[in-house]
């Protein structure tokens, strides 16, 4: 009966998918929420590049070696670097992202990015006959709050594990001892983490992070063009009051200046958007908000998410999308099935 149900749910969804109001495509919304999310690799974001690899030094002999071949290599280099990990090794840092020891969250969580690509003449990324440089620098971190003591015992664990390293460097205890020692609490490690769900103890989550780009044209150092700046906060209010009834409060905010010929010509832009979210047991309703500021145009709509299987997803969106080129605001009216492909309905974050 379900999969009879489903097929018949899928055929509804091709027809009301060609159901438009107004003269925009729904397809093509110039911006969604998913758009102001903090970036996972700024660098990369600011320069509108997506890394096929990105390069992780441990050490600071490595993190030497890692700049001076990547910069000085004609292809996309990019590279992420640890601060706080670089004297304070530790075998999950996962996990050590909760960790608040003597208010160090912020460091441990802080990341430093670089990204490098090569540019045409025009100033556009390209990978093949480039005329100059550009560069994207780019720093994030993690704030979390909520009820961390069940991280008591694995961040034991993971402190005790940085000691044995520090042990181990400095010929205090032999390598077969720190290999068995270190086997024991790795194991701990893993039973600890099963024990505990790391999201559902936390209700607040702030993620900051920025970006510059500059620009190298004919790849002279004397030239040196400082193209673009963004800066992002995000922030997550998401208290659990069981495991199936979640109330999910999302403030998303995105600034942009993007330089013209000169510092003294600028365009800023200034984003907003934000979610608010409840679910009960399988069932979701959201509200959705998305615009600039100093503009009346604004993209607004209600979701409604239904899980029928862990592979299933039911998801309906009415409401109304940026202004076309007519000043009309078009109308969004769709109804989907999720099969596990593409975009994730929020009900799977959960």
């Amino acid at each position: 009966m379900k999969t009879l149900l489903i097929f018949a749910i899928t055929l509804l969804t091709f027809f009301l998918s060609a159901f438009k109001v107004g003269a925009a495509d729904i397809s093509s919304a110039p911006t969604t929420l998913t758009d102001l999310d903090t970036p996972s690799f700024p660098a990369g974001d600011i320069l509108g590049v997506e890394p096929s690899a990105i390069d992780k030094p441990s050490s600071a002999r490595q993190i030497t070696a890692s700049l001076l071949n990547g910069l000085s290599d004609s292809g996309q280099y990019g590279v992420q670097i640890d601060p706080y990990f670089l004297s304070n090794p530790v075998q999950n840092k996962a996990a050590s992202k909760y960790f608040n020891v003597d208010g160090d969250m912020f460091l441990r969580n802080l990341a430093l990015s670089v990204m490098k690509t090569g540019i045409s003449s025009s100033g556009s990324v390209t990978t093949t006959n480039a005329t100059g440089t550009a560069i994207g620098i780019g720093i994030q971190s993690l704030l979390s709050f909520g009820d961390l003591t069940a991280f008591t015992i694995l961040q034991k664990d993971v402190e005790d594990q940085s000691q044995l390293y520090s042990d181990l460097h400095f010929n205090k205890i032999s390598q077969a001892e720190y290999d068995a020692q270190s086997t024991k609490l790795q194991a701990d490690a893993v039973k600890q983490e099963n024990n505990i769900s790391m999201e559902n103890n936390v209700f607040l989550k702030i993620q900051p992070a920025c970006a510059f780009k500059v620009d190298f044209q004919n790849n002279n150092l004397n030239v040196c063009n400082y193209d673009e700046f963004a800066a992002w906060i995000n922030t997550d209010f998401c208290p659990a009051f069981s495991d199936s009834n979640k109330l999910d409060a999302i403030l998303d905010l995105k600034y942009v200046e993007l330089r013209q010929t000169s510092l003294q010509n600028s365009d800023n832009n200034f984003d907003v958007g934000g979610r608010l979210r409840f679910q009960f047991g399988n069932f979701a309703a959201s509200y959705e908000y998305v615009g600039r500021i100093n503009s009346t145009s604004n993209r607004q709509d209600g979701i409604l998410e239904y899980e029928l299987n862990s592979d299933a997803y039911i998801t309906g969106t009415f409401g109304t999308d940026f202004a076309n080129s007519t000043s009309s605001t078009p109308l969004l009216a769709i109804l989907g099935i999720n099969w596990g492909f593409g975009d994730k309905p929020s009900l799977t974050n959960s």
